[in-house]
């Protein structure tokens, strides 16, 4: 009987990891609906899939809807919502939630830097009897800053669909071999 090494048990499980890898890659890219962005005069695009998490403004609302994309109906195309199916030329502009967090980023990082800054004088009255009141105050204006700048990055950091940028729509799906 042979003995089991550790050498013979990584062979075995990496082997059986490259098997259901082979297996499920077969099976994942045989049937895909892709929502793409396209530029106008660039060869990168944006694909959206089944399942991705998106802000979208309508041309009938005028707020953002958080929205989870179920379905894609290229023949129609629609696009089915968790709230509901809509037409591709009722989207009027898409947030992808790295565009809609990075104002929330800028804001932490803002604040935190500030805090830190007012925080830092009375460990400096250790060394000091006065403590530095532009340290305080530079701590303060970069906390007000980070707190006014989330809703300035969050009304630029978005895709407007219109004369550069366009949705489409896309079936990815392999034919069967015959």
């Amino acid at each position: 009987m042979e003995q089991i090494t550790k050498l013979t048990i990584l062979k075995i499980i990496l082997l059986s990891g490259i098997g259901a890898f082979l297996l499920f890659a077969g099976v994942a890219c045989s049937a895909q609906k892709v929502m793409q962005i396209e530029t106008r005069g660039k060869v990168n695009t944006k694909k959206f899939y089944v399942g991705d998490e998106l802000m979208i403004k309508l041309a009938s609302d005028n707020f953002w809807r958080t929205a989870t994309i179920f379905d894609i109906f290229v023949e129609d195309n629609e696009i089915d919502f968790d709230f509901g199916v809509v037409h591709l030329s009722e989207i009027t502009a898409l947030r992808t939630m790295a565009q809609y967090n990075r104002g929330r980023n800028w804001q932490r990082w803002l604040f935190r830097s500030g805090a830190s800054f007012i925080l830092y004088t009375p460990l400096e009255l250790i060394y000091s009897d006065e403590p530095n009141y532009s340290l305080i105050a530079f701590g303060a204006a970069l906390s007000v800053v980070g707190i006014m700048l989330r809703p300035i990055v969050n009304k630029y950091s978005l895709t407007r669909i219109g004369k550069r940028k366009r949705l489409r729509l896309l079936d990815l799906s392999f034919l069967p071999p015959e």
